[in-house]
This record gives structure tokens, C-alpha cells and sequence, in this order.
């Protein structure tokens, strides 16, 4: 299946429908997203992608222990199985039907998840001084498996490194680290702000719960002229139970934004990740919906700290 390309004032996205992602957006010519320049074909593509978690149920083999030799993706979370279910000129919708298994318990569930990827031509981008947006409008249905079962959405987007993470909190408190803990040089939390600065060298992953999420999250990377910046805006539901958790803590309440920088085991990348509420399977409602807008934009280096300001007090 050959790439979707919507291109306007010299921009352009890139979708590739079969793996149900946006592979890339460029801005004037910068490349916002990291996509993998030695892909073979499995997971590891890069861009902006959709799965499910608790990852601690489908991808981790043994939880005793953070090791990533019992770590696995399994291809019902990220395949080819994307069909194209229709287009417009300037949307396109995405499907698939997986059904995926615990990794450690006797427990699955079939679901299916549509992705409607809508670009917003019309949008005010106040701020930036070139840039595109785009919308996604998530649906996961539950359609049978091991009553229980949680399940919730999970939208990664991997970056190149360079740049910092930025995420507006509502107040202090200890980060919750998923692996090794984070070194202390690699973030700030204050005045409302919690930055942490991407590399692709050292591996750490941290989460933030849906009660100091605000909304708004970014990255911003310097380029020539000023900062490529990626700003998201989803909906932290904190009165709701979310479901993905480190294995050292699996009955606590779960993320809603978590941030990973790798190693350079995979490739070197950061990434921006976003959970919706869980729900689960044969209790309560069995369709979970959301929507994430994202825009990428240029910001001239004597805007970037007005704006930068703007969105810590959204």
C-alpha cells in the first residue's frame, strides 16, 4: 500500500496505513518525528503509532525484574493488519481487528481499533510561525476475551533526540520511574513544569499520573533559526482508573503521560506517550473513545519564550 501525503505552504504528513501510524511531518523542510533509517520490517518503524497496554500484561514475559530479554512485542500489537477503510481529501480513516494474549496468564482479548487521522487546514496556530496539525479520533470496542480483562489505548510518538520533553503539572511530587531511575541532570520539576531532556544514550522511562497531567505536552528540539516544536493536547480523565503501571508497582493507579528516552538499543529515539482510561472486558462500558491533536510547528527563537510560558499556564 503506497504512503498517504497531504502537502500545504510546504508542509506535508505522511501516513502509512497499513501499520495505522503517521509516519512522518515535516515543517520547511524539518523532519519532526524519528523513523527508523535501518527498519526490517518489524515493530520498529518510528512516527506516530497506536497500541493497547497494560504493557505490563502483553509484553513483559516475567515481571520480577526489569529485563528486556523477557520482553516481547507481539505482532496482534503491532502488525500490517491496518485497513484503509476510506479516505477524503484531506482524512482518512484506518481499522483492524486483533485478538492478543497475556503474556504470563491464560487471559486474551479480541477488540478492534479505529483511527480517523483528520488534517486541520483550517486550524488557528497562534505561536508558531509555520505549522501543521493534525487530529486523531481513537475508538477501541472490546469484542470478547477473559472477562476482566483491562485494556486501554496507548499513543507513542517517537522523536529524535536533541530536544527537551515539556508537561505542565498541576504540583511536586517523586516521578515514577519504570526502569532504572532517571539521573537527576536529566530533568527539572518546577514552577509548574516538568522537563526532561531527550538524548538516545541513556535508557529510562518515567511516568506522570492523570491528577498532575493538565493537558498540553511538547517537545521542543532546537533547529536552525529557532525550535521544532511537537505539541499535543489530550484529556487526562483522573477520576478514572487507568491501567498502565511499572512491574514493580502492577495494583497501583496507573500513567497517563510517560516519556522514554532510549539507550540506543533500539535506535536512539525519545518518546511521547499517551494513555486514555482503561476499561475492561464483560464489566461496564465496552467502547473507549479519544482524540489527540497534535501540531508541529516552527517557533522563532524570540517567540519561543512567550510561548513556551503560554503553555505552562494553560
Amino acid at each position: 500500500m503506497k504512503p498517504i501525503t497531504w502537502k500545504t505552504d510546504g508542509n506535508e504528513l505522511t501516513i502509512l496505513a497499513e501499520r495505522g501510524r503517521v509516519l512522518q511531518v515535516s515543517v520547511q523542510g524539518e523532519q519532526a518525528f524519528w523513523v527508523n533509517p535501518d527498519w526490517t520490517g518489524n515493530w520498529n518503524v518510528g512516527g506516530d503509532r497506536l497500541w493497547v497496554s497494560p504493557e505490563i500484561d502483553w509484553n513483559w514475559k516475567k515481571t520480577d525484574r526489569v529485563d528486556f530479554a523477557q520482553y516481547d512485542v507481539p505482532q496482534a500489537l503491532d502488525s500490517d493488519h491496518w485497513t484503509l477503510a476510506g479516505t477524503t481529501r484531506r482524512s482518512c480513516m484506518l481499522r483492524k481487528q486483533q485478538t492478543i494474549r497475556h503474556q504470563q496468564r491464560k487471559r486474551f482479548v479480541r477488540y478492534e481499533i479505529t483511527r480517523e487521522i483528520e488534517h486541520l487546514t483550517e486550524l488557528e496556530t497562534e505561536g508558531f510561525d509555520k505549522a501543521l496539525a493534525y487530529q486523531t479520533t481513537n475508538r477501541l470496542t472490546l469484542l470478547d476475551g477473559t472477562p476482566g480483562q483491562a485494556m486501554d489505548l496507548w499513543g507513542l510518538v517517537q522523536l529524535p533526540p536533541g530536544g527537551s520533553m515539556l508537561i505542565p503539572v498541576r504540583q511536586k511530587s517523586e516521578l515514577r520511574n519504570y526502569f532504572a531511575p532517571i539521573p537527576k541532570r536529566m530533568f527539572t520539576d518546577k514552577d509548574g513544569l516538568l522537563e526532561l531532556i531527550i538524548t538516545g544514550q541513556t535508557q529510562y522511562k518515567v511516568g506522570v499520573p492523570p491528577s498532575r497531567t493538565v493537558g498540553p505536552i511538547a517537545y521542543a528540539r532546537p533547529v536552525s533559526g529557532g525550535w521544532l516544536v511537537v505539541y499535543r493536547h489530550v484529556s487526562p480523565q483522573f477520576w478514572r482508573p487507568y491501567v498502565d503501571v511499572p512491574i514493580s508497582d502492577p495494583r497501583s493507579q496507573g500513567d497517563a503521560v510517560q516519556v522514554y528516552n532510549d539507550g540506543g538499543e533500539f535506535g536512539g529515539f525519545g518518546e511521547l506517550e499517551y494513555h486514555s482510561p482503561g476499561i475492561r472486558f464483560g464489566k461496564g462500558e465496552q467502547v473507549l473513545e479519544d482524540r489527540i491533536l497534535t501540531i508541529v510547528g516552527r517557533v522563532s527563537k524570540t517567540r519561543w519564550p512567550a510561548c513556551k510560558k503560554r503553555w505552562i499556564n494553560c
